[in-house]
């Protein structure tokens, strides 16, 4: 895969009151190195605020560091729950992240990841959650500054 990529991802977010998804396409980097796949990428929310992503990728977990609008560190493994703090405009949030599923698929033309997984505020569920990332290559002369993303309720 080349340096230059596009990012398409769909989280499906249920808090107990119905689902809501988020999905987000974004241009990106990405690089490997050491064994582990580095895809960087900005999204804009729908008031243009802007969350700058790292996704660190293996074949055992899948590391999120985001920062901007929103901030945190998640790691989702499924040998053992993780931590993670994640800071929002509605204030900070220490979560317990139980990952119940994670595929990471190579081809020649991309990565797919496929997560699911619970996220636990103390001993309170707070949501389910399930995420679809698809990571493919875009020739630099379709590259664009523009990022998408919007958020619907189910």
């Amino acid at each position: 895969m080349n340096r230059n990529i596009q990012v398409s991802v769909l989280g499906i977010q249920d808090f107990g009151c119905g689902s809501e998804t988020v999905s987000t396409r974004a241009y990106g980097q990405y690089d490997f190195q050491n064994g582990l796949h580095k895809v960087s990428y900005c999204e804009l929310d729908s008031n243009g605020t802007a969350t700058d992503n790292m996704l660190i990728i293996s074949e055992s977990e899948l590391q999120v560091n985001r920062s901007g609008s929103l901030s945190g560190q998640l790691l989702f493994n499924m040998e053992h729950r993780t931590k993670a703090e994640y800071v929002t405009s509605f204030g900070k949030f220490d979560f317990d992240i139980e990952t119940d599923l994670y595929t990471l698929s190579e081809n020649e033309n991309g990565l797919g990841i496929e997560l699911k997984y619970r996220l636990y505020e103390g001993k309170n569920l707070f949501s389910e959650n399930t995420l679809t990332v698809q990571i493919y290559e875009s020739s630099s002369d379709s590259l664009r500054s523009i990022n998408i993303t919007r958020r619907n309720n189910l």
